[in-house]
């Protein structure tokens, strides 16, 4: 592993020195940095560690998330199986279904994981940009982004962060594709596609309160997936559908765009995903920025100075139309997102090395950037704390602190 990036995640140990509180334990710096360093050396001999227990086959595995709904049956627990031992994925992204269901699946994986005394381990992620409730029917929903108080303050962020975060933990999720840092740029050429999900059109706003919701993540021991690079908002359409284009200029995009993503790296956090967005000022190619290396290597990597995770938006969506998983990871990215044919893809990435397109120092790095990472949120994973009692529910458990944080993202509080 480059020791490049190791400094680099110093602030987000620092998170994790409050897992599982919002409240940060008071300790002296000298005790602080020593606790600090030794993180990062015991997360950098595990991924050393497991890395060389790889085939290639199982390194490239670990860049493939494939999505499974969140159910209990009996098909998708077998699939889930075949993903995790048959093929070893790197990570899990659960759909539509149920928390309880979320559940089981991520004590399959647990159980899966503790068999192998150096099994990487899994990401098990969830796309919630309106808290657990967005995906699982029985969990908490909270307002989208542009329903919120306009005078929200960043401690109320800071604590939305920590609650979902609370809720993926003992729900057994350590990985959520939020925060959306897209700034809304109606006044830009854009249509207002992203206006519901935005936090705004005041880039230094959106910075802000995102960067605090992140940060109340990964206090809680999950890492935060700050979205979609290099910026959604000045576009007209849905990359849902089809190839969004940003026609702003490039000291445009670093001065309102960008600036939020900037935040995200100057202050440590975790992963980035990069969206299926052409944007003409940085790339004169026309492809998805999630599979331009000028995009990923050139500006976020070198010239931005990122050094966590890359994550590509899902690569079954209409703006990534025209090409593969295996194209985004010969890019610059580390994680593919919900291939629709994953053991194809797996295949597609192992043709690429044997045919020189991706070379085995690049596996290398983003392989052992990855189970750097996955150490990190596995530190301390046990998720059965929780406010509630022991004999509550799992749904008891999630609902039991988030009317009254709603009521304060509503504007319908005197709190903080």
């Amino acid at each position: 592993m480059s020791r490049n990036f190791i400094p680099f995640l110093i602030s987000s140990l620092v998170l994790l020195g409050g897992l599982y509180s919002c409240r940060q334990p008071e300790k002296k710096a000298e005790q602080e940095a020593e606790e600090q360093s030794d993180m990062t050396e015991e997360a950098r001999l595990w991924a050393d560690s497991v890395y060389a227990t790889l085939s290639i086959r199982e390194q490239l595995a670990q860049m493939l998330m494939p999505a499974v709904y969140a159910t209990a049956d009996s098909v998708s627990v077998e699939r889930l199986k075949e993903y995790a031992e048959g093929m070893g994925v790197g990570g899990i992204l659960l759909l539509q279904g149920e928390a309880q269901a979320a559940s089981v699946l991520a004590d399959t994986l647990e159980a899966i994981r503790d068999r192998y005394p150096l099994s990487p381990g899994f990401f098990v992620a969830v796309d919630a940009e309106t808290g657990l409730g967005m995906r699982f029917s029985d969990a908490p929903l909270f307002p989208w982004n542009n329903r919120i108080d306009s005078l929200a303050s960043e401690q109320t962020f800071f604590d939305y962060g920590c609650e979902v975060g609370r809720q993926a933990r003992i729900t057994g999720i350590n990985m959520i594709l939020g925060p959306v840092v897209d700034v809304n740029r109606e006044d830009a050429r854009g249509s207002g596609v992203m206006k519901m999900r935005s936090l705004g059109s005041n880039q230094l706003r959106v910075a802000d309160l995102s960067l605090a919701y992140a940060r109340g993540l990964e206090s809680q021991g999950v890492a935060s997936v700050s979205k979609h690079f290099p910026g959604h908002g000045a576009t007209s359409a849905d990359s849902h559908n089809v190839l969004p284009v940003i026609n702003t200029s490039r000291d445009e995009l670093f001065a309102v765009d960008l600036l939020p993503f900037r935040t995200v790296v100057q202050n440590g956090l975790s992963c980035i995903m990069v969206g299926h967005i052409w944007a003409p000022a940085l790339d004169s190619i026309r492809r998805p920025a999630s599979f331009s290396p000028v995009i990923i290597n050139d500006l976020l990597r070198k010239e931005m100075g990122f050094k966590g995770l890359v994550l590509v938006d899902a690569v079954g969506m209409g703006g990534a139309k025209g090409y593969t998983g295996a194209d985004a990871i010969i890019a610059g990215a580390d994680i593919i997102i919900a291939p629709p044919d994953t053991e194809k893809e797996l295949d597609r990435l192992l043709q690429a090395v044997d045919e020189g397109r991706l070379p085995l120092e690049v596996i290398e790095e983003s392989c052992k950037r990855i189970l750097f990472y996955k150490y990190l949120n596995f530190v301390n994973s046990k998720r059965r704390n929780s406010a509630g009692t022991p004999a509550a529910t799992l749904e008891e458990r999630l609902n039991i602190e988030a009317p009254a944080l709603i009521r304060r993202l509503s504007g319908t509080s005197d709190s903080i």
